[in-house]
């Protein structure tokens, strides 16, 4: 999400568009707050905090993202779980995790 809790600092934006070339930002909220459309790779000791959810909405957002796999986005971030926060931190992720895209 760019857009909250609070406004994504313009310069990270930037910094963005210049690692990856461009971003996309797209609404992800009903109030049509964005995030940025990105690939995502989840660090292998941050896999058991993912979870698997099934059912109508699930189904709905399966149908949004679809389209993406056939035009994947350019930016590419690599998340981990951070305990002491209870939040997903992201890195941009390297030129290795990029290049299978």
């Amino acid at each position: 999400m760019v857009d909250r809790p609070t406004p994504v600092d313009p310069g990270w934006l930037q910094e963005v568009k210049i690692t990856f070339g461009e971003y996309q930002l797209v609404p992800m909220t009903a109030s049509g707050e964005r995030g940025i459309a990105c690939q995502m790779q989840i660090e292998p000791e941050s896999l058991s905090y993912l979870r698997q959810y099934s059912g109508e909405k699930a189904a709905a957002l399966q149908t949004a993202l679809e389209p993406l796999l056939d035009h994947l986005p350019y930016s590419f971030f690599t998340l981990r779980w951070d305990k002491a926060t209870r939040a997903w931190h992201s890195r941009f992720g390297s030129s290795d995790s990029t290049a299978n895209r």
